[in-house]
């Protein structure tokens, strides 16, 4: 096989395995209403489900970007996808709530694996001025992936049962292992040292740790006990102390000169504000489809179709867009349209018609896929050719921290209130007070200078 075929079948390996990570967080939304009947499962235990992937993934993202560049991305990559498919079983075959959510922690574990070091990965096979490119269309799988996986949750609950939402996966980890074994090239990249930061490793893993515990845990443990102050000042504690470390390492875990980057900095804050909607949104609207409406998983997953469709379509076109005019028009467009939906949904209630709901959801599609791709793309090219794995890592890092948080915090508001609409309403308000922040901050980093009157 020639070099240039090469390439392309290493993006699809790498492509795939990253794109199961987004469909296997989605998917399980749609699932959540049956297998809450099936488990027996509180509430908390659902949003703890979903918590637990995504925290997982906070804690270990840059540290397995780190292991990956210095044992080398190919073994390290062999090792997240095997493990996902292990966790992928398991998970299937969980019987009780509890141990379901401790397997997708390791689910949450292998994708953190998997993903820095599937673009490292393609970075290391395509030449530079194909990169951009390869990292446009990366991004769009797993773009994808995390769109469909509500639709294609719904389809497969409806014609099956949940348990085959996690079995799907394992033929798909089969086929990416046989693609990587034989396609790619073993890499790796020592310029930022070989030492593993483990003093950073914790510190980072305590801290997000300590803040999302504190966070879900807040109502039932309650707010002012010892243990949630206890955990909320821990979990300060740890960040400011890892900040002020990193800064002086030479071979730091998170690169925190990257956000001295404006470009940078303004991409994260839209990756961030996006992932926290995302999955908070993801979490609530199929309860409320299902709860409110009535609506059986099967249903509820073509219902959810036109943000896959949708954004689909926009993917392209706004990187289309990003080639010809820049990514701050597009993102901010994006921005503004998370603000519109959750405004939309915030005025949800008993009898809400099914266009109104539909037409909320294209609104979501039109702001995801105009914010996911350019995003991403515009925070690796905004830094050097060889700073695209630690960049990557932050990048996710702090995006799956904002995942976090959001479904951390609306989860909470939501559990807090006194019915089910009136914590959905609560939840969307704060899901548009942080896309309208989200767009502030972008505009103000992005803003241009005045150009210099002449003498």
């Amino acid at each position: 096989m020639n070099t240039t075929n090469k390439k392309w079948w290493v993006l699809i390996s790498v492509g795939m395995s990253a794109a199961i990570t987004g469909v296997d967080f989605a998917i399980v939304n749609t699932a959540l209403p049956a297998i809450q009947m099936s488990l027996h499962a509180s509430i908390l235990q659902l949003q703890w489900m979903m918590n637990i992937f995504v925290l997982l993934i906070c804690m270990s993202l840059v540290m397995a970007g780190r292991l990956a560049d210095i044992f080398g991305r190919r073994l390290v990559n062999y090792i997240g996808v095997i493990l996902f498919g292990i966790a992928s079983l398991l998970c299937g075959l969980a019987t009780d709530p509890n141990w379901l959510i401790v397997f997708r922690g390791l689910q949450g574990l292998a994708s953190a694996i998997i993903i820095p070091c599937s673009l490292a990965i393609i970075t290391n096979a395509f030449p530079p001025a194909e990169q951009g490119k390869a990292v446009g269309i990366w991004s769009s799988i797993i773009g994808i992936g995390l769109a469909i996986g509500p639709v294609l949750g719904g389809i497969i609950v409806g014609i099956a049962n949940w348990r085959w939402i996690f079995f799907i996966n394992i033929p798909f980890t089969i086929i990416s292992l046989a693609l990587a074994i034989m396609n790619i090239k073993e890499s790796h990249a020592k310029e930022f040292g070989t030492k593993i930061d483990w003093s950073g490793f914790i510190l980072l893993s305590v801290g997000i740790g300590a803040l999302i515990i504190g966070i879900i845990q807040g109502q039932d443990w309650g707010w002012n006990s010892v243990y949630i102050i206890g955990l909320f000042i821990i979990g300060i504690l740890a960040l400011i102390v890892f900040y002020y470390v990193e800064r002086n390492k030479a071979s730091p875990l998170l690169q925190v000169k990257l956000f001295a980057n404006k470009t940078f900095f303004a991409a994260m804050i839209a990756n961030f504000a996006l992932v926290f909607f995302a999955w908070a949104a993801f979490f609530l609207m199929p309860l409320y489809l299902h709860t409110v409406h009535g609506q059986s998983t099967f249903v509820i997953g073509f219902m959810l179709l036109p943000i896959t469709v949708i954004f689909t379509i926009i993917a392209p076109i706004a990187g289309h867009w990003v080639d010809k005019s820049g990514p701050k028009i597009p993102i901010l467009c994006g921005i503004l349209l998370l603000a519109m939906t959750a405004c939309l949904q915030a005025l949800f209630h008993i009898h809400t018609s099914t266009l109104v709901i539909l037409f909320a959801f294209i609104v979501f599609g039109f702001a995801w896929g105009l914010i996911f791709g350019p995003s991403t793309h515009a925070a690796i090219a905004a830094l050097p050719a060889n700073a695209a794995g630690i960049a990557s890592g932050a990048l996710w890092t702090l995006q799956n921290m904002g995942g976090a948080l959001g479904l951390a915090l609306a989860g909470t508001l939501f559990r807090a209130q006194s019915s089910f609409i009136s914590g959905y309403h609560a939840a969307m308000w704060l899901l548009c007070a942080i896309a309208v922040v989200a767009a502030i901050i972008f505009m103000v980093l992005l803003k241009q200078p005045r150009a210099a009157k002449n003498a």
